[in-house]
Parts: structure tokens; C-alpha cells; sequence
């Protein structure tokens, strides 16, 4: 199996104080605090916009942080040398551009420079890793292809198998699911939930707050910027604040599957019969062009 060297002396595996960056003098993120721990599972939620690409693109130190503090198993974000930053946390971006002409093996082998010797070679272990990271995401097929030629979902695949090389404890993930089917979705989340239960520590930007509810040990709500809560799901995942988070009416229901909260959206008008959204003609008692 895949590992990786979780730091347990360490109280938290990611600490944020007081964050607050932007892009050319926009701000974006103001005062955001919060700290993860080995085994847990964040979950962003918020509207587009709200800052949660912004936040991870800081948490990778890619975008630098214009006031507050970031820390990897105790150690400031600021102080680390890129591989240094690269054994600690892995990334898997949103879009972004990649070197087409590369093979997803070649793709993935790139996960393994944090740990290359001085010399600069891959060695058995390395070449191991990339094997396991690929069988895990369902990708050993795509091995050998050229990145020109996946659809978005095997590139995600391939990117998720690229961080799972990396052998890191801290994963951040930006929109995983984009492009994926349901059943591939299915099975990289089930591999995530592994990882978080073998102690690595997941944040991850989400859309769907359905998938959030099943996946997450925690979810972290982001609107304009700022963070309005955090906690876990049976705490957050409420009427009244997803309808806050997303300005709009939500309902919630307990999956009857499995009993867990799950969103529905409150339309103002009540709902519409499958057949009026088909087109129906309307009952032969009824005035056709009265709008009820």
C-alpha cells in the first residue's frame, strides 16, 4: 500500500491564523482560521467566488499570503523549500495547463521529485509507487498515454494518482470530482475515505455539499471571503445555514440509505410535474393559456 510519514508528535497537521490574501491588490480571503489533524476529512463548501481555490493556492504556496500565518506539522509555509513543502502536502489543482506531449505515467512519476536522491534518479521504490498510486485510481490503462489524449475525468484520475505518489500526509484537493462519472467518483472518494482512515488529513473544495455530507468529518463554510462556520456535519448541515452559505432556499433530508443529512433545493414555487416539464398538453378541461 501507498504510505506516507504523518508527523504524530504534531497537535495539527494544518494550522491557519488570521489568513488574509488576494490577487493584485483584490482582496480575497479575510481572517480565516482553522486547524486540521491527521484522520480528518475537511470539506470547503461556498458559492463560486467564495475564496476556496484562492485558499488552497495558499496552502500550497502558490499564491503568497498578504497578512496571517500557515503552518505544516508546526512548521511556517514560509520557511519551507519547495520539496520540503512537497513531502508534507500533495495538490491536485483545478484545470490548469499541462505538459500534453507526456504520458499520465510520466505525469504521475512527477509526484516522486520530493524524494529523488541528489543524484536525480528514480529507483525501484519510486517506480513502485507510481504503479500502486495508478491501480488505486483506476488508471494503470491510461498509463501510457498521452495527456493530449484524456477526456477531463481520466486527467483528474491521473492527477489524484500523481498526489497519491507524493506520498504525503496532507492532501488538498481542489474540485476532484470535475469531470468524473458517478461510478469513478464513487471509487475515488471510497480511496480517499482509506487514506483519511490510515491517518492522512484531506481538504478538499466541493460543489456538491451531498458528497461533503457523505465523505467529510468536517465541513468549512466560505462566503465572500471569510469563513461563516466550521464543524462537523451533523453540527453544519443545516436548513439555516447552507441556505445562508448559498443564498437560497435548501431543504434538508436523511439519506435512507444511510441516514446522513442530504440537500435539496427549495424551488420558491413548489415543485413541477415531470409531465408540465415535458411539455404535457394540458387536461382537456383545463384553459390552455391561463397561467396558474
Amino acid at each position: 500500500m501507498i504510505g506516507f510519514s504523518a508527523t504524530t508528535s504534531q497537535p495539527s497537521m494544518l494550522e491557519v491564523r488570521n489568513l488574509c490574501c488576494g490577487y493584485k491588490g483584490r482582496p480575497v480571503l479575510q481572517d480565516v482560521s482553522f486547524a486540521a489533524r491527521g484522520g480528518e476529512c475537511l470539506a470547503l463548501l461556498g458559492p463560486n467566488g467564495s475564496g476556496k481555490t484562492t485558499l488552497l493556492r495558499s496552502l500550497s504556496g502558490v499564491l503568497q499570503a498578504k497578512e496571517g500565518d500557515i503552518f505544516l506539522q508546526g512548521r511556517a509555509l514560509t520557511a519551507l523549500k519547495p520539496r520540503q513543502r512537497a513531502r508534507l502536502a500533495a495538490v491536485v489543482p483545478q484545470g490548469g495547463e499541462y505538459p500534453r506531449e507526456l504520458t499520465a505515467r510520466q505525469m504521475v512519476l512527477l509526484g516522486r521529485y520530493p524524494h529523488l536522491s541528489w543524484l536525480g534518479c528514480y529507483g525501484s521504490r519510486d517506480h513502485a509507487a507510481v504503479d500502486e498510486a495508478l491501480e488505486a485510481c483506476g488508471a494503470t490503462m491510461l498509463a501510457p498515454r498521452r495527456l493530449a489524449e484524456l477526456s477531463g475525468g481520466e486527467l483528474q484520475r491521473v492527477l489524484l494518482a500523481r498526489a497519491l505518489a507524493q506520498e504525503s500526509p496532507l492532501l488538498l484537493l481542489d474540485e476532484l470530482a470535475a469531470g468524473l462519472d458517478m461510478a469513478r467518483m464513487a471509487g475515488l472518494f471510497d480511496l480517499l475515505e482509506r487514506r483519511r482512515a490510515a491517518g492522512a488529513c484531506v481538504l478538499m473544495a466541493v460543489h456538491d455539499c451531498n458528497l461533503a455530507a457523505i465523505y467529510a468529518t468536517r465541513l468549512l463554510g466560505l462566503k465572500a471571503g471569510r469563513l461563516v462556520f466550521d464543524g462537523s456535519v451533523d453540527a453544519v448541515f443545516t436548513e439555516e445555514k447552507l441556505s445562508a452559505l448559498y443564498d437560497i432556499p435548501i431543504g434538508v433530508l436523511q439519506h435512507p440509505l444511510w441516514g446522513l443529512p442530504q440537500a435539496l433545493l427549495a424551488r420558491a414555487h413548489g415543485p413541477r410535474s415531470h409531465a408540465a416539464g415535458l411539455g404535457a398538453a394540458p387536461d382537456s378541461g383545463s384553459d390552455a393559456g391561463v397561467d396558474d
